[in-house]
């Protein structure tokens, strides 16, 4: 048996039907011989600790490593475990709650092959309803998103090439060499950004990202349990550690695609179809036809002014529902005050008392950020004369004073 080209690591917290799909969709997927699988298991008390080891070694004989903690390590310690564990060159890291696809890991493999290959790469990572989920990160003047995140994954800009700042860890195929010469995933994170740490590192050697769409794999996404509890925790510390290496890039990606962005009701930044571009979807079917405008809403998911005109078709025709549901799409695509107190009237006429508590929560969160909105105005600022951009600064100096959006370029 020859030596595996990759290693996959997978750490586990307890959801075995999870692992069990993950560990059997690899099996069903990937070249026999190709890999070898390792599960860091963080102290599972279910399932997990009797039926992993022999569905692992039955479907991978000889490819197999069970590397058992007595308590939750969390993801960063259990990967680093599997990565020193691992004999391969490359080491894929990879959430349980993950299924592969036929013909998912050739192309990964093939763009780490060559001169100029990348120093991370990831697949494109698809919800059960195959509309997007990872298509790389973007940084926003408030955090990071997942860029595109909801787009269907026929949509043309999947396909585009793109310059990434960060890839999550769901899915990451990195050198190992590279990998342990970094020092790993940084371990003072609790089950978040510690992705985004390491590739930003990895960049930071000049190195590129890559997302390769032809690789793609379904993520069910945050199931390990308390996945999030330490989300403020693990932003401040990223950006303590590495935020000089994360400037703002979400305008560039938005420029580069034909996108504008606005300030929306956080203060960050929401990309939105320019209107030249919705002008020419308007232009493209008949007038006054809801049913034809929801599916081609659908179809172009950051198209604000859809969603609005869907909304005025529907409340035209006293369908009080359809048009609170097209306003709350419009709340998702941009949130605004004006569009959670629409949203807020038209929950209130068709009487529906959990929209109506949803737009109110809604709103009353918005309504609380505006006493410290000068502050975070400023810090954002500042953080645009950091990366002297020019752009970000002039959008946000002009938020201080109403509604602004960056066209791209001509």
């Amino acid at each position: 048996m020859g030596s595996p080209l990759f290693s996959i690591v997978i750490p586990v917290l307890g959801n075995w039907p999870l692992t069990r799909d993950c560990l059997m969709s690899l099996r069903d997927h990937t070249p026999a011989g190709a890999f070898e699988v390792i599960v860091a298991d963080n102290g599972s008390s279910d399932e997990t600790a009797r039926e992993l080891v022999p569905l692992g070694e039955g479907l991978f004989p000889g490819r197999f490593v069970r590397l058992r903690f007595e308590r939750n390590r969390n993801f960063g310690p259990a990967c680093n475990a599997g990565a020193s564990a691992a004999t391969a060159p490359l080491v894929l890291f990879l959430n349980n709650d993950t299924l592969a696809t036929p013909g998912w890991s050739g192309p990964l493999l093939a763009a780490m092959r060559g001169d100029g290959s990348p120093g991370a790469t990831g697949p494109l990572l698809l919800y059960p309803d195959d509309t997007v989920q990872h298509l790389g990160v973007t940084v926003t003047p408030l955090g990071v998103d997942h860029l595109y995140k909801g787009i269907p994954a026929a949509h043309p800009l999947v396909g585009r090439p793109r310059r990434l700042r960060c890839l999550t860890g769901a899915a990451l195929l990195v050198p190992r060499p590279l990998f342990m010469d970094i020092g790993g995933f940084h371990e003072g994170y609790r089950n978040g950004c510690e992705d985004l740490e390491l590739t930003a590192r990895i960049r930071e050697r000049g190195l590129e990202l890559a997302c390769v769409t032809t690789s793609r794999v379904y993520h069910l996404e945050s199931k390990t349990p308390g996945r999030m509890d330490k989300e403020k925790d693990n932003f401040r510390l990223l950006f303590e550690r590495c935020g000089d290496l994360l400037p703002v890039d979400i305008h560039i990606h938005a420029a580069n695609d034909g996108f504008e962005v606005r300030v929306n009701a956080w203060d960050d930044l929401d990309m939105i179809m320019t209107p030249w571009a919705s002008e020419q979807l308007f232009a493209s079917i008949p007038p006054d036809n809801p049913e034809i405008l929801a599916a081609l809403l659908g179809r172009n998911p950051f198209w604000v002014q859809g969603a609005e005109r869907l909304c005025a078709l529907y409340e035209k025709a006293a369908a009080a529902g359809m048009a609170f549901a097209a306003a709350w799409k419009a709340l998702e695509i941009h949130p605004t005050v004006t569009g959670c107190k629409k949203a807020l009237g038209l929950a209130g006429k068709s009487g529906a008392a959990e929209n109506i508590a949803a737009c109110e929560r809604l709103l009353g969160s918005m309504l609380s950020r505006r006493a410290d909105r000068p502050a975070r105005l400023e810090r954002i600022l500042q953080r645009a004369r950091l990366h002297n951009d020019g752009v970000l600064e002039r959008l946000y100096a002009d938020s201080f004073h109403g509604p602004a959006a960056v066209p791209p370029p001509l």
